[in-house]
């Protein structure tokens, strides 16, 4: 005797999913391409609207069938036949689970979440949402075209909100890797990686750094990619001595106790590094600097030593300096350089293979 399990037609409250990136293709300059492309944004805000921010969608409560698999196979409401121990919903409908408060609701006690299509109150979306107060995140494609469907990380509400990429040890202790940020851009905590990596003479390897290896199937030395960013220091006069602008994993580029005095620090010897760095003066004039340094410990504010860069007196306002173990394929950081004539504030940026 076979034995069907019935459906169950179950009312809970409407969903609405967000998508809060659309892609824009760039349009050529005709006025009815741009009067479409403009129809199309205004009608994709209606709905971002919708999905971001009305929650009232949830609350209208539309009704779905949830259509159980039988032992023989045969959905009852729906002739495919699903995996052994799957379940299916019908179509326009979603499946939600509610730890506390009210679904569909983004009030204080309110955590739910919910997979599937939004409902009639907004067209062409379908994904997944978890919500947790007045914060949310969704994972859905969007209906751009017939043969195109965009697929959208979306987080909010609140301009305080960030999307973090976590690394989870075995020990389910995470690490935040990345972070986007709503009006920021984006934080990448390591060194970053672009481009093919095989395209010239030699792939871009950094002798003794850690890391992964290079590319799959290369074992070689470790690369973790390159550091971008910017350099700011404001200390005044002595109680800038030695402190660090840019480094590489054994060479620091320090101020020297002056305004605008900047030179190498060394402190352990590890192979052959060199320093090449050249300067605008505040009159115009070019200077350049080049020479291998030595190992010595941090002088006092102010001392000449034979890893001084630029000294006050020479009135260096503007450098871009390069430094490292280029020798044994090494760390090397390159940095460039402002300040305004006789102050003591240094601002720039600096590219290296060297965390920092």
């Amino acid at each position: 005797m076979k034995c069907y399990l019935s459906a169950a037609t179950v009312s809970v409250l409407g969903l609405t999913l967000m998508s809060p990136v659309f892609a824009q293709p760039q349009k050529p300059n005709i006025a009815v391409q741009q009067q479409a492309e403009a129809s199309r944004m205004e009608a994709e805000a209606v709905a971002l609207d919708n999905l971001s921010w009305d929650t009232t969608g949830y609350l209208k409560a539309p009704k779905f069938s949830l259509n159980f698999k039988s032992p023989s196979g045969v959905q009852p409401n729906i002739g495919n036949v699903p995996p052994a121990g799957s379940f299916l919903i019908g179509a326009d409908a979603f499946y939600g689970q509610l730890q506390s408060g009210v679904f569909g609701s983004n009030n204080p006690g309110d955590q739910w979440s919910a997979f599937g299509s939004p409902g009639v109150a907004v067209t062409g979306i379908y994904g997944l949402r978890y919500n947790w107060e007045q914060d949310f995140a969704t994972f859905s494609l969007t209906n751009v075209s017939s043969t195109r469907k965009d697929a959208n990380i979306g987080f909010g509400s609140g301009t305080d909100s960030q999307l973090n990429i976590n690394f989870v040890n075995t020990a389910l202790v995470p690490t935040t890797v990345a972070t986007f940020f709503p009006s920021v851009g984006l934080q990448v905590k390591s060194a970053v990686r672009q481009g093919l990596e095989t395209s010239n003479s030699q792939v871009p390897i950094v002798s003794g750094s850690t890391g992964p290896s290079p590319l799959s199937g290369i074992s070689t030395f470790g690369y973790i990619g390159i550091v971008t960013r910017r350099i700011n220091d404001t200390a005044f006069s002595t109680g800038s001595n030695g402190l660090v602008l840019a480094r590489t994993d054994v060479l620091t580029l320090q101020r020297d106790g002056t305004n605008g005095g900047l030179r190498i620090g060394y402190l352990v010897g590890s192979g052959p590094q060199n320093v090449a760095c050249t300067g605008v003066t505040s009159s115009g004039g070019l200077v350049g600097k080049a020479f291998i340094p030595i190992v010595q410990p941090t002088p006092g504010a102010g001392v000449f030593t034979p890893n001084q860069i630029f000294t006050d007196s020479q009135a260096v306002v503007s450098v871009h300096c390069s430094f490292g173990n280029p020798y044994n394929i090494g760390s090397v950081t390159t940095v460039d350089l402002l300040r305004y004539p006789f102050d003591y504030y240094w601002a720039g940026t600096l590219t290296s293979t060297f965390n920092q």
